[in-house]
């Protein structure tokens, strides 16, 4: 779930935030379902679609992610991309 929140702030496609998040799902663990057989991805999409949903996943996550006690700024999600999406520091 973090990685989904945080792959979405970075600007990765909805497609592929939904494919990582399923491929958590062959780890083999029985934590995928909860006792009334909700999938919980299902459940993360309407509660942040529902109380955040303002237009694109990007967009709802960082409206999640500037909302409540311990929100972040615009200014720090954009240098959370920076740090995260900076290629040129990186020798190959």
């Amino acid at each position: 779930t973090l990685a989904f929140l945080i792959e979405a702030l970075l600007g990765v496609s909805e497609s592929d935030l939904s494919k990582d998040y399923e491929l958590t799902t062959f780890s083999g663990q029985k934590r995928l379902r909860n006792s009334t057989d909700q999938y919980p991805f299902l459940s993360l999409i309407d509660y942040l679609n529902g109380d955040f949903g303002r237009g694109n996943m990007q967009e709802t996550v960082i409206n999640w992610a500037m909302s409540g006690e311990n929100s972040l700024t615009l200014a720090e999600i954009q240098l959370l991309r920076d740090c995260m999406l900076e290629y040129d520091a990186i020798a190959y």
